[in-house]
Parts: C-alpha cells; sequence; structure tokens
C-alpha cells in the first residue's frame, strides 16, 4: 500500500491523519481540532531521521521504532527516512 487516510469528526472539530510512502521517504500529515494537543507518532526506520514542523515538540516515548511529538491544534506534516545532503533533521 502507497497511501492511507482516516479522520472523524469529533466534539472539537475534524481529527485526521494521512500517510503515503515513496521510494526514500513516508510523509505523514495531521490534523488536530482547535484548542486541543495531540501527540503524533512517526515511524522511524533503522538509520532513518524525522523532519518536523518547529512547533512540534519532541517527546520521550517508550515505543521503539517511533518518534513522538506534541502538537496543538492545526495541520502539520512529518517526514521519516533517509534525507538528502544538507537537510536538517531530528535522530531518531
Amino acid at each position: 500500500m502507497a497511501s492511507a487516510s482516516a479522520g472523524f469528526e469529533s466534539v472539537r472539530g475534524v481529527v485526521s491523519r494521512s500517510w503515503a510512502r515513496d521510494e526514500d521517504w513516508t510523509t505523514l500529515t495531521v490534523q488536530v481540532p482547535g484548542n486541543t494537543r495531540a501527540v503524533v507518532r512517526v515511524p522511524v526506520g533503522e538509520d532513518e531521521s524525522v523532519t518536523a514542523p518547529e512547533c512540534a515538540d519532541r517527546v520521550p516515548t517508550e515505543v521503539e521504532g517511533f518518534a513522538q511529538f506534541e502538537v496543538a491544534a492545526g495541520r502539520f506534516t512529518f517526514r521519516a527516512g533517509v534525507p538528502a545532503r544538507g537537510v536538517s533533521r531530528v535522530r531518531r
């Protein structure tokens, strides 16, 4: 499977998640409704890195194989993979 998406209407608004995969990258996009916060777990393989929005706070995780971030309301895109040279990244 190359991509998938899902969402639902919560009492606070739309919550959604979609992902797409190509040869080198997995791109994860999440939408968090207003007046809420969310924890986002991004799957990260061996020797892969995560690029995350500046406003996403990296938080510790006990789940192996994932990088974990906390975000406020909004739409955010995360990318995990093997980046090209010169691309800033967060190590797993």
